[in-house]
């Protein structure tokens, strides 16, 4: 009579396993714990670079213009401040 492994234990092996299978569209799957390991959400961006010994897939820096500028519009307006913005642009010069 041969053991069988239980649902769980395909589970748990699948979890532990680095190994994914690339899709017909060339979409692999990022383990849970390396997306919440490097806080990766979706439309999360990621950067591929060719190593001589396979591919290195890392998060990409957050450079992208809008995700910036959305960061920055949810203060515009709410500065308690005696001074106009031409006063406000000259002290970030000096």
């Amino acid at each position: 009579m041969t053991a069988s492994k239980s649902t769980f234990d395909k589970v748990i092996l699948l979890e532990l396993s680095n190994t994914m299978k690339v899709t017909q569209k060339g979409q692999v799957t990022i383990p849970k714990r390396f997306r919440d390991r490097f806080l990766l959400k979706t439309n999360s961006k990621v950067v591929f670079e060719e190593k001589e010994d396979g591919i290195l897939i890392k998060p990409a820096k957050n450079t992208d213009v809008e995700n910036i500028m959305s960061k920055f519009e949810k203060y515009a307006g709410i500065a308690d401040v005696n001074m106009t913005t031409d006063q406000i642009i000259n002290l970030t010069r000096d």
